[in-house]
């Protein structure tokens, strides 16, 4: 009769779930999750880069009539040696900018991951960080009053024997200001490749008879690839679209295709042709990407190899 009442007190045990079952639940829950954020990206992301991809394959509204499927602005774009040179002015700059940033970037982020001087280490980080909180039109109006004609460095080159030298609407006022701006960019993106490179293999290279130039070359710096092919398509792709410099320092003389985008939308009207134009860029950054992470990889597996 015990054994009965005590059957009867104890609770029903629970059904437990198949491992299967639980875990199409979690991945339901999971995308319940991200569907926020995938709606996001595609209504504010996705959804207007293909708005602009499909623009440019129609006829500008000013030929008149209804517009109809093209490769006239295409045509257009190429067909005119303004615009050309337009296109390799942009790659030109961005290209030598993102190269002297890199050049810089990466022995600051060597010293920022191996010096054992935690002060200056600190500072040289907090002065990284601090550059990029300053906003894109203080800090080219800066660069405008440091480039001018009678700016410090122009002043100071004129004193090393450069005569009759001018930065501000040219190329290079344009390149210095934009490697400033690509800096941090470059040095946080190769930090984080160079902190994670074991320290034993770079001993046990040293500790073989290599010397330190030899070990930096196929040691440190294969290993380090990530962060600089990183680095290298972040810097490019935002060299690239910069629009506020080389309309500041460039002072209308030296014009980017991020000018002829904002030219065309804004105060053009034109659509399709500004669509060429930020498609051209688009497809411009992301071949440059391509290419560079190709190349590297490329090279770095052969010499891995020998």
């Amino acid at each position: 009769m015990a054994r009965e009442v005590v059957s009867q007190v104890q609770p029903p045990r629970r059904h437990r779930m198949p491992l299967r079952s639980f875990l199409q639940l979690m991945e339901v829950r999971g995308f319940l999750l991200v569907l926020p954020l995938l709606a996001l990206l595609l209504g504010f992301f996705v959804y207007p880069i293909i708005g602009i991809l499909v623009a440019g394959f129609y006829t500008s509204p000013s030929a008149g009539g209804a517009p109809q499927l093209t490769l006239t602005e295409y045509a257009r774009f190429f067909g005119s040696s303004e615009y050309v040179s337009v296109l390799f002015t942009t790659f030109r700059i961005a290209a030598i900018s993102t190269a002297a940033a890199m050049l810089i970037g990466y022995p600051t982020a060597y010293f920022l991951t191996r010096s054992e001087r935690e002060l200056t280490k600190k500072v040289v980080l907090v002065l990284t960080f601090v550059t990029l909180f300053v906003g894109a039109i203080s800090r080219n109006y800066a660069w405008l009053v440091l480039l001018a004609d009678g700016g410090p460095v122009v002043q100071f080159l004129r004193i090393l024997g450069a005569k009759n030298l001018s930065l501000l609407g040219t190329e290079t006022g344009v390149i210095i200001s934009l490697t400033q701006f690509l800096l941090p960019y470059a040095t946080l993106s190769l930090i984080p490749s160079l902190k994670n490179i074991d320290r034993f293999t770079e001993e046990a290279a040293l500790s073989l008879g290599a010397t330190g130039s030899k070990t930096f070359v196929r040691i440190t710096l294969p290993q380090s690839l990530p962060g600089i092919v990183a680095a290298v398509s972040l810097s490019f792709s935002l060299g690239a679209s910069a629009f506020v410099t080389p309309l500041i320092i460039g002072s209308g003389v030296v014009n980017m295709l991020s000018n002829f985008v904002y030219t065309r939308f804004v105060e053009i009207f034109d659509y399709p042709f500004g669509s060429v134009f930020s498609t051209i860029l688009l497809v411009t950054a992301l071949f440059f990407s391509y290419v560079v992470n190709s190349l590297l990889v490329r090279r770095f597996e052969v010499r891995g190899r020998k």
